[in-house]
C-alpha cells in the first residue's frame, strides 16, 4: 500500500498535471461514467465529519474531512483519501487528503483559466491569503504568464507570508 504524505504528493505531481487531471476528470464527468454520491455527514455537536465515497471505471476513492471550528493548535479542518482497486476493493494508496484538496481545488481554477481566460490575459486577483489562495496562485502562474498579482486579505499580516510561500 502506497501513503503519500503532503511532502510526498509535492514530490508525486506538479500543478501542471494536476490541471490536465483535472480536464480529464471533466471529460469523465461528461460521459457519466461515475458514481458520486451526496456527501454523508456526522454531526457532534459544532463538529464534523464528512464522507464522500466515489467511483468510477478505473478506482474507488473516498474522503474523509473533519470539520473541528473549535481547533486551535491544529488545523479546523482535515482530511484523508483512501483509495481502492476496483476489480479487488484492496486498499492501494492512503494520501493527505488536506494537501490534495488544495491542490485539486486550485488545480479547478487553473483549468478554468487555461480554457477561458484571454491568451493576452497577465493579471489575476486573488481574494484570500491561505492555502487556498495560494494553490489558486499557483494554478493561474503555470497555465498563463502573469506579471500582476492582486491580493486581499482581511489581514493584511498575512500577505508578506503569503508572497514570500508564493515565491518559493
Amino acid at each position: 500500500m502506497l501513503y503519500l504524505n503532503e511532502k510526498e504528493i509535492h514530490k508525486a505531481i506538479t500543478m501542471e498535471e494536476m490541471i490536465d487531471a483535472i480536464d480529464y476528470c471533466y471529460s469523465i464527468y461528461s460521459t457519466e461514467r461515475f458514481q458520486m454520491p451526496t456527501r454523508s455527514q456526522v454531526l457532534d455537536g459544532v463538529n464534523t465529519l464528512l464522507v464522500m465515497p466515489a467511483i468510477t471505471t478505473q478506482a474507488i476513492s473516498t474522503k474523509l474531512v473533519t470539520s473541528f471550528p473549535r481547533n486551535i493548535d491544529y488545523p479546523t479542518i482535515q482530511g484523508l483519501v483512501i483509495l481502492n482497486c476496483i476489480e479487488t476493493g484492496r486498499t492501494k494508496a492512503i494520501l493527505d487528503g488536506s494537501c490534495l484538496t488544495a491542490i485539486r481545488t486550485g488545480a479547478i481554477g487553473g483549468s478554468a483559466i487555461r480554457h477561458l481566460a484571454k491568451k493576452s490575459a497577465h493579471a489575476v486577483a486573488i481574494i484570500g491569503t491561505g492555502l487556498q489562495g495560494l494553490y489558486q496562485a499557483i494554478a493561474a502562474v503555470t497555465v498563463i504568464k502573469i506579471t500582476d498579482i492582486y491580493l486581499y486579505n482581511r489581514t493584511i499580516s498575512k500577505l508578506k507570508p503569503f508572497v514570500t510561500s508564493l515565491r518559493n
